[in-house]
C-alpha cells in the first residue's frame, strides 16, 4: 500500500512537471500581450463562420476598411465587441507589422483565438509569402489590445432591425473609439424623470421592451480596458419620438 502511494505521488509530481511545460505553449501571457492561435474562414482549422454576434450587421463586415475578426474568449459574452487588436503572426512568412483588426464576431472554437478572413489573414505575411501563410491555415499569433480611431467619425447609434416601435427598442453603438468597453447603456424617461436601464440582449446589441416615448436621450458606461472604473457619457435626443428599425443616427459623442 504504501508503495502504491509513493507511486501514485510520483505520477502526480510528473503530470505537474508536463502541465507546467505544455500550458505555456498553448498560451503564454505577458504584461501587454498574448501569444495563441489565429485561423481563417474557409480553413480546415476553422469550426464556425461569420454570423455577427456582435449584432452589427453589415457594418461588422466593413468597419475598419473590412478589417475584422471573430474571437472567442476575448468576445467575453459581447462586451468585447466593438475592441481593436493588433495581431501579429510568428512564423517565416510572417512580417513585422501584422495587422489591426476590430472585434465584431464571436469564434465558436477552442482551436483559435481569432479567426480572420483570408484576405486579413494573408495581410500578416511578406510581401510574396500570402500563399505560403493561406497553407499554413493555423499559426501562433502574438496580439495586444490597441485603441480604436475613426477619425472625423462620431459614435453611432443604430436602432437593431429586430425593433417593433413603439413596443420593442434595441440599440447598437458603431465607432467605438478608444480603448473603452461599454459595459451598460440608459435610457432617459422624461415622465418619471428616471434613468432606465437596458439589457444586454447579446453581443453589442441592447434592448428594452416598452420604451420610454417621445425623442430619447440615452447614456453608455466606457470602461477604460481592464478595468471596472468609466464615465457616463451622455448623447442627448439621439433617437427620434418615431424610430424605426433600421434607423442610424449621429451623436455629438467621440471617445478616443
Amino acid at each position: 500500500m504504501r508503495k502504491m502511494a509513493v507511486t501514485l505521488s510520483q505520477n502526480y509530481a510528473l503530470l505537474i512537471v508536463i502541465m507546467a511545460i505544455v500550458l505555456p505553449t498553448l498560451c503564454h501571457s505577458t504584461e501587454e500581450q498574448e501569444m495563441c492561435k489565429a485561423t481563417y474562414y474557409g480553413s480546415s482549422y476553422c469550426k464556425s463562420f461569420p454570423v455577427g454576434a456582435c449584432g452589427y450587421g453589415p457594418y461588422g463586415k466593413t468597419a475598419n476598411g473590412g478589417y475584422v475578426a471573430a474571437v472567442s474568449k476575448l468576445f467575453r459574452n459581447g462586451t468585447g465587441c466593438g475592441a481593436c487588436y493588433q495581431v501579429k503572426c510568428k512564423a517565416p512568412e510572417c512580417n513585422e507589422e501584422g495587422v489591426k483588426v476590430v472585434a465584431t464576431d464571436h469564434a465558436f472554437t477552442y482551436d483559435a483565438d481569432f479567426i480572420l478572413s483570408a484576405k486579413v489573414y494573408a495581410k500578416m505575411a511578406k510581401p510574396g509569402k500570402e500563399m505560403d501563410l493561406l497553407d499554413c491555415e493555423y499559426v501562433n499569433i502574438e496580439y495586444e489590445r490597441v485603441p480604436c480611431k475613426y477619425p472625423g467619425k462620431n459614435v453611432m447609434v443604430k436602432v437593431h432591425e429586430h425593433s417593433f416601435f413603439p413596443h420593442y427598442l434595441a440599440l447598437v453603438l458603431l465607432n467605438q473609439g478608444g480603448m473603452y468597453d461599454i459595459t451598460a447603456v440608459e435610457i432617459y424617461e422624461e415622465a418619471t424623470q428616471e434613468w432606465k436601464s437596458c439589457r444586454r440582449a447579446y453581443g453589442g446589441v441592447w434592448d428594452m421592451h416598452s420604451p420610454p416615448k417621445g425623442e430619447l436621450t440615452m447614456r453608455f458606461y466606457a470602461c477604460g480596458s481592464g478595468t471596472t472604473e468609466g464615465k457616463w457619457i451622455v448623447a442627448s435626443n439621439v433617437v427620434p419620438a418615431y424610430w424605426k428599425a433600421g434607423l442610424t443616427v449621429e451623436t455629438n459623442v467621440q471617445l478616443s
